[in-house]
């Protein structure tokens, strides 16, 4: 094994070296945008922390709107448990942020972005904050950070714990440089067996993980009531009574083959469509597509333009896959009829449906083989599978209400991994010694 000096030494190398490489896109990032997260990564301002500094603070570093989604039933619990605690949740993507901002917000005291993993910066930072506890969200680990963090006593854990099989690969190819770091972690809280199984290949000590489950079936997620749905129908000019097939977080390649089974069954069901990419910034590209297939459609973000009685509602808003999913019967989960690896499927099950998706689950693979196992989770391979499936839920209206109750039972019984890593969590953490 290496050894842990030289790892350092060359991963501050690297870093500087990315750092000089980096400097003209930053800059072109900075004109494009017109703003930028710049100063919260190289430190925090002073007022922003001034709240925290009477109480014991827990610092959570979640990269993406993944993550953040994630570890929300844990930021509410915290809140709830140890009220003599502030929270600090940190972010990775400008995505992340604003979902946090929108979301998270009244579970914490400050959410910012995450630092530049540069020992200087990182060393003002944590003079800034100084937490009594870091944690961090699936599967990201930062070796400065957590070797200034170990130094000064800092409890840290890595929660909500997942290797992806394309991330088990790549920490795979640096197998032997990794065991140092995973020193500076606490505890591993990891989602499932197989998860413990690969970070215990990767030199995790196995006296220092725990199998918590997935926080992500602890998400309270929004009931939608009846009278909502009508609403929104009728806002669309559709009828309560009308049959919407919903297609949610959908990729590049995805939305023609929707538009295929959705044209192919029009005419016969009478059918609409609600389709929500995943990246509401591909609104145009996707508009594109609707043209081309000649449909006719509405913008959620524009609800001032909007006609009655289009052929489909084209989602480009944050936050009401709820909403949609309620309406919807089928829905599919996008992601996995190209190989991205799937997306959330707990929130469809929340609003009492059975899920269809492709066969590329591999980013959920325990929840998916959960579902499927169930029968609330129908697996398609193609096309032509996906057509038939949606038929068959418009045709046998009540089986698929019954595969619904099932979906939003099975929900249920796996709830507890906030408990479950809560538990692994020292209350008091671990004073900065500096």
């Amino acid at each position: 094994m290496v050894s842990t000096g030289l790892i350092d030494v060359a991963y501050n190398a690297l870093l500087v070296l990315l750092g000089l490489i980096g400097i003209p896109f930053w800059g072109i990032l900075l004109l494009l945008k017109g703003r930028s997260p710049l100063p919260y990564l190289l430190g925090f301002r002073r007022e922003e922390l001034a709240c925290l500094e009477k109480k014991k603070v827990l610092w959570i570093q979640a990269v993406s709107v993944g993550e953040v989604s994630a570890v929300i039933p844990l930021l509410k619990a915290w809140r709830e448990q140890r009220p003599d605690w502030s929270i600090l949740l940190t972010t990775t993507t400008a995505t992340g942020q604003a979902y946090a901002r929108q979301w998270a917000a009244p579970h914490v005291d400050v959410i910012g972005y995450f630092p530049v993993d540069f020992v200087p910066v990182v060393v003002r930072v944590l003079n800034q904050v100084k937490p009594a506890a870091f944690v961090m969200v699936e599967s990201e680990i930062w070796p400065n950070f957590l070797r200034l963090a170990k130094k000064r006593g800092i409890w840290t854990g890595l929660v909500n714990g997942r290797l992806s099989d394309r991330s088990y690969k790549k920490y795979l190819c640096v197998k032997g440089l990794l065991g140092p770091i995973w020193q500076r972690i606490d505890i591993f809280c990891v989602q499932t067996t197989l998860d413990a199984e690969r970070f215990s290949r990767l030199g995790v000590d196995p006296s220092r993980m725990v199998v918590t489950g997935n926080i992500k079936f602890d998400i309270s997620y929004p009931e939608i009531s009846m009278e909502e749905r009508r609403a929104f129908l009728a806002s669309l000019g559709w009828d309560h009574g009308q049959k919407v097939f919903t297609a949610a977080s959908t990729h590049a390649g995805e939305e023609e083959l929707l538009l295929r089974v959705f044209l192919a069954l029009k005419e016969k069901y009478h059918c609409r469509l609600v389709l929500a990419p995943r990246h509401p910034h591909r609104r145009e590209e996707v508009e594109k597509i609707l043209q081309s297939a000649g449909v006719t459609w509405n913008l959620r973000s524009r609800p001032q333009e909007a006609e009655f009685d289009r052929d489909v509602l084209l989602l480009d808003t944050f936050g009401e896959l709820a909403l949609v999913y309620a309406v919807g019967e089928p829905v599919f989960v996008g992601g996995s009829l190209v190989p991205v690896g799937g997306h959330n499927i707990l929130e469809a099950a929340a609003q009492r449906r059975a899920v269809i998706y492709g066969p590329y689950m591999h980013n959920f693979r325990e929840i998916e083989a959960n579902f499927r196992q169930a029968g609330v989770g129908i697996m398609v391979a193609d096309e032509e599978e996906l057509q038939r499936v949606v038929a068959d839920c418009w045709d046998h209206p009540e089986q698929w209400r019954e595969l619904g109750e099932k979906a939003y039972q099975l929900l249920q019984k796996h709830k507890g991994a906030t408990k479950a890593t809560l538990a692994q969590v020292p209350a008091g953490g671990h004073k900065d010694e500096t």
